[in-house]
């Protein structure tokens, strides 16, 4: 069978690439090791219109992406207690990367890598947008 090989992951967005985004959906739950967590669900809005949701697990134990959260949110980090429910609906720019699955079990995937209140200085965004200019 002849294919081509860069096919396998036509579907993910390219590494390195910042979108706009919504966060969908916000649950809390306990990690497998029994940790508190926050899963969550970001609606990712490419140029080429595909709107993929890729997951995000903030664990208590290590907060350190989930204090990068708050912060380009506002969200009171300091606390030490912020809810799921506080981060319905928020609008943020993420930097999107492909997580390749060294051992083969497992399709590469989208991943979160990074948060932004705006696109970082020298990035550029051609995502289509409604009437209104925003594309949310």
């Amino acid at each position: 069978m002849r294919y081509d090989p860069n096919d396998a992951n036509a579907n993910l967005i390219p590494s390195d690439t910042w979108l706009q985004a919504t966060i969908e959906t916000a649950v809390d739950k306990v990690s497998k090791s029994g940790n508190e967590m926050i899963e969550a669900g970001f609606k990712v809005y490419d140029e080429a219109g595909k709107q993929p949701t890729i997951k995000h697990y903030f664990v208590a134990s290590a907060p350190g992406m989930f204090k990068k959260l708050c912060k380009v949110l506002n969200l009171d980090f300091e606390s030490g207690d912020v809810s799921a429910e506080s981060l319905i609906g928020k609008n943020v720019f993420v930097k999107v990367k492909i997580q390749k699955d060294e051992k083969g079990q497992f399709d590469d995937k989208n991943v979160v890598a990074a948060f932004a209140d705006k696109l970082p200085e020298g990035v550029t965004s051609s995502q289509p947008k409604d009437d209104d200019g925003i594309p949310f």
